[in-house]
């Protein structure tokens, strides 16, 4: 508490001393208008694809007369050598506290907002990203991929990324957060081990898997020739990161924000274990999800996909909402990922990710589509581009029959 006060104290007579510089800036707006923003630079999630849109935006409006400066910190950023990427296309500085003394600034003259820049929770208009690859390394950072690539003995010419979400990353980033925090957060965790029949699968397929992740609980327990745990390698770098989850065939994994830079590469996502139904109706990019199933103790059964919505369940994000509703989510089954893993795999086979349904499926489809739709006060979401799991609507009817 005494330090807060500290910190108001400065961060108040620091704006005084640039109001000169505010004025400025606001007087020269018909000429240039500056803006200043700080990125999402604490998670790699948020800093891909929230820059992502950003500068798609600011592409569509390119000849405004606008020069934007952007902070982060590189004491504790997720990746820097996606800074990297970033920083050639934008004017970017490592004074993340400069951004606070601005704002309050601006808020000392007249509240104008117009100067500060929103670069998070873009994902509405996440379609502007549709078919663009915005991971690209410079001739230093190839010298230093191929580098890295030789020392792990790295020699896959295809692969697929895996991602299983579980605690460790929050427990080593988010050392001063209680444990209860930790563990509200745990919704969407699910083993490694419930990978293991599509890791097996993808032998026959000829496919290289590599499990995607610096910070994971568990290694692998088996050890397969085309299988890279690279979570629990010895070597681990941000530019390996991007590297795997930007070259890869598709990503199957937790809706963790790791999956967001294949997004920003053009590459088919699956998303499993996901509770967070909300997702479907704001993300729009070429995407596959399976859901965790709502078991009501109450009803002593699986809620509808109608129930999910009339009773807003759709937005719960925490363990602890699902718990005092007497709600348990239910994971995927070993069975339902490796058909999931399946599906991705024949679509990323297709340029336009498309997949063959019979006559029935495509009914199942429909019908769910239709719900979601129903419920979708703003339709702002190109359903197109967004598909459920086949085999796991097939198996999970109650979805759709009221």
């Amino acid at each position: 508490m005494f330090l807060k006060k500290i910190y108001n104290i400065f961060l108040f007579l620091s704006s005084i001393l640039l109001l000169p510089f505010i004025l400025f800036v606001i007087l020269f707006r018909p000429f240039l208008f500056i803006r200043f923003g700080i990125l999402e630079y604490k998670r790699i999630g948020h800093l891909a694809l929230d820059t992502a849109i950003f500068y798609e935006k600011k592409q569509i409006n390119k000849y405004n007369k606008t020069f934007d400066i952007l902070f982060y910190s590189n004491f504790n950023v997720s990746n820097k050598e996606l800074i990297k990427i970033w920083k050639t296309k934008f004017l970017i500085v490592n004074l993340p506290i400069f951004s606070d003394i601005i704002i309050s600034s601006f808020k000392l003259i007249n509240k104008d907002s117009r100067h500060i820049l929103k670069l998070y929770s873009l994902e509405k208009e996440s379609h502007l990203l549709l078919n663009k690859n915005f991971i690209k390394f410079d001739t230093k950072s190839k010298f230093k991929l191929d580098f890295l690539l030789k020392k792990i003995n790295f020699n896959y010419s295809n692969w697929i990324c895996i991602h299983n979400r579980d605690s460790a990353f929050m427990k080593k980033n988010f050392k001063f957060v209680s444990s209860k925090i930790i563990n509200n957060n745990t919704q969407r965790n699910f083993t490694i081990d419930d990978f293991l029949p599509t890791i097996e699968y993808f032998k026959n397929k000829k496919i290289n898997i590599i499990r995607v992740g610096s910070i994971q609980e568990f290694p692998i327990k088996k050890k397969f020739s085309y299988l890279f745990d690279y979570s629990f390698s010895k070597i681990k770098d941000d530019i390996l990161d991007l590297y795997f989850l930007s070259n890869c065939k598709f990503y199957i994994g937790s809706d963790s924000g790791i999956g967001n830079v294949s997004v920003i590469s053009n590459k088919l996502v699956g998303i499993i274990n996901s509770t967070y139904y909300n997702n479907i109706m704001i993300q729009n990019f070429k995407r596959g999800v399976i859901f965790k199933k709502f078991f009501s103790k109450d009803k002593d059964r699986f809620l509808s996909l109608n129930e999910i919505f009339e009773n807003k369940f759709h937005i719960l994000t925490t363990f602890n909402e699902f718990y005092n509703l007497n709600i348990e989510c239910i994971n995927n089954t070993p069975e339902e990922i490796k058909n999931f893993a399946n599906e991705l795999l024949l679509r990323s086979n297709k340029n336009d990710f498309t997949y063959e349904y019979n006559q029935t499926d495509r009914e199942y489809h429909r019908e769910f589509w239709n719900i979601v739709k129903y419920y979708d006060k703003y339709s702002i979401v190109n359903y197109k581009n967004i598909f459920i799991g086949n085999n796991f609507l097939k198996n999970n009817l109650h979805l759709i029959n009221a």
